[in-house]
C-alpha cells in the first residue's frame, strides 16, 4: 500500500517510545503512522550484544495498556526477549507501523503549517510529528581512535556482539559504565584477557537491604527527579551505575572485575600507533566512584529511616571495595600485551542534524517542555530526562507519550471541525 502524502500525525521510530506514542494516538482516534527505517525494536535487536539483558526487573516494563505479565517478574529480559515483547506489543494493539521508511530530513513547511519529511519512500507531510528515535542515537568514540595502529580492531559497544566475533588476543575496554563492565565481564567469562580503562561511574549492588536496588530507586523518588533538580544540565550525560541483570542479576563492578583478572587502567588519554597513554588517576577515580556509591546507598538508608520502613541492615559485601595488587601503568604497548581489539564503551550522544526548525541546547538535546517544543506540531518522546529520570525507560516512557499525544489531540481537533 503506498504511503499517504499528508497525515494528521506521524511518529518517527518504532521503539518503546514510538510505539507508546502510537498507542496513545490510536486511543484518541488520531490517524497516524509510525515510520521505521528497519523493523520494530531495531535498536534493541541491532545495537545490543548477544548476552545483553535489561538491568531493570521485568515488573518495571510498563508500556501503556500492557504491563509485563510474564512468569518471571523479578527476572531481567534478555535482548531477544525485549525485541519479542515490543513486537508483540505492536501486534496486540495493531499499531500502524510502516517499516522500511528512512526519514532523512524534517523541516517546517513554508506555508499552511505542519511539517515536511523527506524519506526513502518519497516526500510526506504531517500537521504533527513525534520524534522517537532514541534517547542517545549516536555512538560516541574518542577522537584519538584514529591514531591507533591500523591492525587493531576498533568497535563501539553498539557494534560488539560476542567474544567469538573478535580477533584472538586481549581486549582493551575504554569506559566503565554499565556497558563497559558488562562487556568486560562477557570477555572474561570467555577466557579473554581484559584491560579496562576506568571512569568514575558509581557501582550499585544488585540487591540492597532486602530488595532489588531498582525497587529502592523507584520507591525513594530518585526516578522522579527532573532536569531542574540536577546541579547542572550536563548531568544528563552522566554515566549509568555499574549494574547487570545477566544470569538472574548479580553484583558487577570494576572492583569485582579486577578480582577476576581484569587489569585496571586510568582514564584513556591518547593513542599513537601501538602506544596508548592513560592518566595517572586510577586511585583518585576509584575513590571518587566509591564516594558516589556510598552517597547513593546512604540516600537510600536515609529514605528507609525517614519512611520508618522495616528493612534488613546492609550486607557487608555491598561495601566491598577491596582491590588486588596490580601494577599501575600510565602507558601500554598494545602489541607487547597482545591486545587485538579496542572496545569503546564511551556512551552515546544526542544527534539531530536532520531536523530543522527546532531549538537544541548546547549538549544537543531538543529544548522542550515535557516533549512539547516551541515549534507548533513538533514533539519528542523517549529522551533521557525529558521530564523525569523515568522518561527514557520502559517504566516511564508511556507517561510522556500520553502527555504528548494529548497535545497532538488538541491541535488535531480544530482541524477536523
Amino acid at each position: 500500500m503506498p504511503l499517504r502524502s499528508r497525515w494528521p500525525a506521524l511518529v518517527i521510530g518504532a521503539g518503546s517510545a514510538g510505539l507508546s506514542a502510537s498507542y496513545h494516538l490510536k486511543e484518541r482516534g488520531i490517524e497516524h503512522e509510525v515510520l521505521e527505517r528497519s523493523r520494530v525494536a531495531d535498536s534493541w535487536a541491532s545495537r545490543r550484544w548477544d548476552s545483553f539483558t535489561l538491568v531493570t526487573p521485568n515488573w518495571s516494563v510498563m508500556l501503556p495498556g500492557r504491563p509485563y505479565a510474564g512468569s518471571d517478574p523479578d527476572g531481567y529480559l534478555r535482548r531477544d526477549e525485549v525485541v519479542a515483547h515490543l513486537e508483540g506489543y505492536a501486534r496486540a494493539f495493531d499499531l500502524p507501523v510502516r517499516a522500511g521508511v528512512d526519514v532523512r530530513h524534517l523541516r517546517p513547511m513554508d506555508s499552511a503549517g505542519g511539517w515536511e519529511l523527506d524519506t526513502s519512500k518519497g516526500h510526506l507531510a504531517a500537521e504533527n510529528v513525534i520524534v522517537a528515535t532514541g534517547a542517545f542515537p549516536e555512538p560516541r568514540v574518542l577522537p584519538s581512535s584514529s591514531s591507533l595502529a591500523p591492525r587493531v580492531r576498533q568497535l563501539h559497544t553498539s557494534e560488539y556482539r560476542n567474544p567469538g566475533a573478535l580477533p584472538r588476543g586481549s581486549a582493551l575496554v575504554v569506559g566503565s559504565g554499565q556497558s563497559g563492565v558488562q562487556v568486560a565481564e562477557d570477555l572474561l567469562e570467555a577466557g579473554r584477557e581484559v584491560l579496562l580503562a576506568v571512569g568514575s561511574c558509581p557501582r550499585a549492588p544488585r540487591r540492597y537491604r532486602g530488595k532489588d536496588i531498582y525497587s529502592w530507586i523507584l520507591e525513594s523518588g530518585f526516578m522522579d527527579m527532573r532536569l531542574t533538580d540536577l546541579p547542572s544540565p550536563r548531568m544528563r550525560l552522566a554515566c549509568n551505575p555499574q549494574l547487570t541483570g545477566r544470569g538472574g542479576g548479580h553484583d558487577l563492578d570494576v572492583w569485582g572485575l579486577a578480582r577476576r583478572g581484569a587489569a585496571l587502567l586510568g582514564r584513556f588519554v591518547r593513542a599513537d600507533g601501538e602506544r596508548v597513554e592513560f592518566a595517572d588517576d586510577l586511585e583518585l577515580t576509584l575513590e571518587t566512584s566509591e564516594k558516589m556509591t556510598r552517597k547513593f546507598l546512604g540516600d537510600i538508608d536515609e529514605y528507609i529511616a525517614s519512611a520508618g520502613l522495616d528493612a534488613p541492615p546492609a550486607a557487608q559485601q555491598a561495601f566491598d571495595f577491596a582491590l588486588p595488587e596490580q601494577p599501575r601503568r600510565s602507558f601500554i604497548d598494545l602489541g607487547a600485551l597482545g591486545v587485538s581489539t579496542v572496545i569503546w564503551a564511551t556512551g552515546f550522544r544526542p544527534s539531530y542534524p536532520w531536523i530543522e526548525g527546532c531549538a537544541f541546547d548546547p549538549d544537543g538535546f531538543p529544548v522542550t517542555d515535557r516533549g512539547v517544543t516551541a515549534s507548533p506540531g513538533l514533539y519528542f518522546v523517549g529522551i533521557h530526562l525529558l521530564h523525569t529520570r523515568r522518561s527514557g525507560l520502559l517504566v516511564g516512557v508511556g507517561e510522556d507519550a500520553e502527555h504528548v499525544a494529548g497535545h497532538v489531540a488538541d491541535r488535531v481537533r480544530p482541524l477536523r471541525r
